[in-house]
């Protein structure tokens, strides 16, 4: 009897499932006919309503990140104010008039959020051209997960990317960085007493004192005088009339002598006027062209230019008619005669090669793909002589030579070739996906032994991270909401206008490590403190407060409609969690600094900041445990769980009878159907958040 009903449910849910197939097909047919697209499937219509979702939650990051960025006043054009996201919203808005649909966000969105500021326990090497240093990271993780993030990003769990930071870190059991000293001071001196010397404003032992040196004395008369300047002038100075300023010959400064004026000679206007290339003697001349009953000079030349064009048109004019003649004739009205000492000769020689007196040899096959390249040097004369070789030869391996008496290797050097390319081993590198830039690596050293020595560092390093993180928390702030630990993690990143950090710094400052360190961490910590002191003000009604704003998923929208426009937002969704790491040699500096950032911008400000110190594994410092943390759903295979879920009502064997094209209705059903609870059970996480 069950066995009748269940095969009549069957044929049952086959015949509805053949009609909802026919119609299907026919508004598919009819939406052809009027050019309008498919309806979407059900699956589809699952990703559409969590793509609602997540702009929900977009838009109101948006709006808070425009109440944290500074006005553009740097850029000129035509220019207007940012349209804010929840405005679209507003009755009239745009999304209103298009007939948009609204969901509201996930209630994760609005617990509280951690942003976290990480630093590598050592310098991580980065390469050629930039210096050791510490690496950082920024990120977002729920409140109550931030002690097992930190434990996971401590571990070979981590990712790829982090991973290969903790790979060429220099850590203690490596080899020291090899430091290239340059000797600057000379054999036989003591380098640390010339650099005492330099900052005491000494050298050699004795100070040096610089005076002004007297001017030195002319001869009295004045033709002397004038053959002097004269000489000096032309660098011709005779001996006898240089001065003697002493027993000790003294290094004179003086200026260039066209521009020295002598103190004991009473410059005149004829003087001056003698003096070449001097404006002095040369008053101003009034034009001739300012007189009206005067004609002026160009216009005189430009009738003399007139009248020598018209003078060649007349003698040349009977020439040009006569080769115009001739062309139109096919005549020959001109004659070119060819130049033998211009035309190559080429020489064949006996062996048949070809030759130009110039020195050219045509290409052969030998040499066709590149004459220079298919020679080696040989030992007689490397730079001149050469000998030919084929190709095919110059790019064939370099055969391994066993080792042969020194008297050998006279007669076995010119079998080899020599000076051929290879591949750089920063592309082997590439190829491979190994990180092979240590220093105690060669470089020409195999793919397989830059993977043993890989393992062997990571063999050493991984079990010491359980007790001494390389990731340790250097700044932790907590918020309230997903939406503002996002806009924060996103903003401090960068200076307010979008210019990293790095790039804000010299280009000779970054090659020093410990001063390009101490920068960037204190750029980091600026950038941070400035955000979080400047969101405590809006958030309590500076400049209007935050538009777009929620604090729980079924709020629309803080301004929209008015909504939440004459409340005051509560203090504990306010308030701003401040953690710093103890192991930083000044956290009490910046706990301070947070402190009187917030006593000068107001009680009201202040009122929001709880501070607290954090150990190297993220723990607090002040007693407090964080909040317990919660299991979050795996929004990755929802289709698998939606699958299950649609198919549970019906056994084993007619799940198995189903063809999959039967199967994909069945979910593609269940989904439409429930769509807007699959949607939020799948949209929990976000993917620029952390999870353990």
């Amino acid at each position: 009897m069950l066995q009748r009903t269940a095969k009549r449910l069957i044929s049952t849910k086959a015949a509805d499932v053949y009609a909802e197939r026919q119609a299907a097909t026919a508004l598919r047919q009819k939406a052809e006919l009027l050019n309008e697209p498919p309806p979407p499937s059900g699956v589809e219509e699952v990703k559409i309503t969590k793509r609602r979702i997540g702009k929900a939650e977009r838009d109101e990051r948006m709006d808070i990140t425009l109440a944290l960025t500074p006005v553009r006043t740097y850029m000129g054009g035509f220019t207007r104010p940012t349209d804010l996201r929840a405005s679209n919203w507003t009755s009239g808005g745009r999304y209103n008039e298009i007939g948009k649909i609204y969901h509201p966000p996930p209630a994760a969105a609005y617990e509280p959020h951690t942003v976290f500021l990480l630093e590598s326990r050592y310098n991580v090497v980065h390469g050629i051209g930039r210096a050791d240093c510490h690496d950082h990271i920024v990120g977002v993780c729920r409140e109550s997960d931030f002690p097992a993030v930190l434990k996971k990003l401590n571990s070979s769990e981590c990712g790829h990317e982090y991973m290969e930071s903790m790979d060429n870190a220099r850590w203690p059991f490596l080899p020291p960085k090899k430091v290239k000293h340059v000797k600057w001071w000379e054999s036989g001196e003591n380098p640390e007493e010339l650099v005492r010397q330099a900052l005491e404003g000494e050298a050699d032992g004795e100070t040096k004192r610089y005076s002004e040196p007297e001017p030195p004395v002319l001869p009295g008369n004045r033709s002397e005088r004038r053959a002097l300047k004269l000489a000096m002038r032309s660098r011709k100075v005779p001996t006898e009339l240089l001065p003697v300023s002493g027993s000790s010959a003294v290094q004179i400064r003086t200026f260039y002598s066209s521009s020295r004026v002598l103190a004991d000679e009473k410059t005149s206007r004829s003087d001056r006027a003698s003096i070449p290339g001097s404006s002095w003697a040369r008053p101003h001349k009034p034009s001739q062209d300012a007189d009206d009953n005067v004609v002026p000079t160009y216009y005189v030349e430009r009738k003399k230019q007139r009248a020598s064009i018209s003078e060649r048109k007349e003698e040349e004019g009977g020439l040009m008619a006569e080769l115009s003649a001739g062309i139109l004739s096919d005549g020959v009205a001109a004659q070119t005669r060819v130049i033998p000492e211009k035309i190559p000769v080429e020489v064949r020689g006996p062996d048949g090669s070809v030759r130009h007196p110039s020195g050219f040899e045509p290409p052969t096959p030998e040499t066709e793909f590149h004459p220079s390249a298919s020679k080696i040097a040989t030992e007689e004369d490397p730079m001149l002589t050469t000998i030919k070789i084929p190709w095919d030869s110059a790019l064939a391996p370099e055969p391994e030579v066993e080792s042969e008496p020194a008297n050998a290797e006279a007669s076995s050097s010119s079998s080899v070739v020599k000076g051929i390319r290879g591949f750089h081993t920063s592309a082997v590198a590439r190829a491979s996906e190994v990180p092979i830039e240590y220093e105690h690596v060669p470089q020409d050293a195999p793919v397989e032994e830059a993977k043993a020595v890989l393992k062997r560092i990571r063999e050493q390093y991984l079990p010491t991270l359980s007790k001494e993180p390389f990731w340790r928390p250097l700044l932790s702030l907590t918020f309230s909401t997903r939406p503002i630990a996002l806009t924060i993690s996103r903003l401090a990143k960068s200076h307010p206008r979008g210019l990293p950090f790095y790039a804000s710094i010299n280009d000779h400052d970054r090659k020093f490590g410990p001063s390009y360190d101490a920068r960037i961490r204190n750029m980091r910590l600026e950038r941070m403190a400035g955000l979080t002191i400047e969101l405590a003000k809006v958030m309590s009604g500076e400049r209007g407060g935050i538009i777009g704003v929620r604090f729980k998923p079924e709020e629309r929208g803080r301004g929209i409609d008015g909504e939440g426009l004459d409340d005051k937002i509560p203090l504990e969704k306010r308030i701003v969690k401040i953690g710093v790491g103890e192991w930083y040699p000044l956290a009490n500096e910046v706990k301070e600094a947070f402190q009187l950032d917030g006593e000068a911008a107001g009680d009201h400000v202040t009122e929001t900041l709880q501070i607290f110190g954090l150990d190297e594994f993220g723990n607090r410092t002040d007693g407090v445990a964080w909040p317990e943390s919660k299991t979050i759903r795996e929004g990755k295979e929802w289709y698998k769980s939606v699958e299950k879920r649609a198919l549970a009502n019906l056994s084993s064997e007619e799940v198995e009878k189903m063809t999959p094209k039967q199967r994909k209705e069945i979910i593609g059903d269940y989904c439409r159907e429930h769509k807007v609870q699959i949607a939020y059970d799948t949209t929990d996480r976000h993917h620029s958040v952390y999870y353990p």
